[in-house]
């Protein structure tokens, strides 16, 4: 998020808001218990910092969303999922 709190950083703050809901934003044919395991896998890629690993799961798990984000800015917005997940401590 931008030192003001306003949102003006593009992909980067779709990421960052995206990361807060996460866990509820369940795609339709993952099982609730499969999706917690994913959702901590992602966990475990964020402490580890393999932002490659980050996008591939975003590209699995909700590849209509990483279709409508330009690729240019892929990395863009998995920096603003990471902002958001160190701050919390997700």
């Amino acid at each position: 998020m931008a030192r003001d709190k306003s949102m003006q950083r593009g992909y980067r703050d779709v990421g960052y808001l995206l990361c807060g809901k996460i866990r509820l934003f369940r795609p339709a044919h993952i099982e609730v218990r499969s999706w917690f395991r994913h959702v901590e896998n992602l966990g475990k890629q964020v402490v580890a910092n393999n932002r490659v690993a980050i996008q591939g799961w975003f590209q699995e798990n909700y590849p209509a969303l990483m279709h409508l984000i330009p690729e240019r800015r892929h990395r863009e917005f998995v920096a603003g999922l990471m902002e958001r997940a160190k701050e919390e401590h997700i």
